[in-house]
């Protein structure tokens, strides 16, 4: 188990990631494009950011093949919904990764198989964590 705890000044997010793909699905304005943003700003932050791992926001461009020295790490890799991965064949990528991945999606993608756990995110008074399983 990974475990994630991010604070700002307004938001905390508590995530506890049981295999390495978990899928964060919810509506549009429940946190979920503001825990990415969190994520890329607080990465190299301790005082802000608690992660047993690294933590990255998979970057939108793919530079001298860079995406793939993400997944080969142990690390925690956060890929916002409307990153142009999702236009490959990302289920042979994601399948063998060295890291853990968390999708954040409007929708549940076609991509569910046995390494993965979908959650919404749930919020109390500015607290977030990750909610049922659907």
């Amino acid at each position: 188990m990974v475990n994630i705890n991010i604070k700002s000044r307004y938001w905390e997010y508590d995530l506890h990631l049981q295999k390495r793909l978990t899928i964060i699905s919810d509506n549009s304005g429940t946190g979920k494009t503001t825990f990415v943003e969190l994520i890329g700003r607080y990465a190299n932050k301790d005082e802000f950011l608690k992660c047993d791992l690294p933590c990255y926001v998979l970057p939108l461009t793919d530079r001298a093949g860079k995406w793939e020295t993400y997944f080969n790490e142990e690390a925690v890799v956060v890929i916002d919904d409307a990153h142009p991965i999702y236009d490959l064949d990302y289920f042979e990528i994601f399948k063998n990764a060295k890291c853990y991945i968390i999708m954040i999606n409007r929708e549940i993608p076609a991509l569910i198989y046995e390494l993965s756990n979908i959650y919404r995110l749930k919020t109390v008074e500015g607290y977030h964590y990750l909610g049922e399983v659907l």
